[in-house]
């Protein structure tokens, strides 16, 4: 069954998410998200070695964020908490 194309952008581009944690989330396999989000249209990102948590926490923090300021960069709310995501 194909995956909802809207779900899989909106997760893919606009979380961030990577296709692992895609795959956990959906309970389908890595190649069927693959699938998915060519199918959607969306361009995947090229594999990287050592990708960090502050990768994705950094495309997240600059994807679409009124708060994209340079007093804001680095630094994001968890439940009521800021939390520094640079090293």
């Amino acid at each position: 069954m194909p995956l909802p194309t809207g779900l899989v952008t909106e997760m893919y581009e606009g979380v961030g998410l990577p296709i692992l944690h895609m795959s956990l989330l959906l309970g389908v396999g890595q190649g069927a998200v693959r699938a998915g989000v060519r199918a959607a249209g969306v361009a995947l990102r090229p594999a990287r070695a050592g990708r960090t948590v502050d990768d994705a926490t950094s495309r997240r923090l600059t994807a679409g964020n009124p708060k994209n300021t340079p007093e804001h960069q680095g630094n994001t709310k968890v439940r009521g908490l800021v939390v520094s995501t640079m090293g």
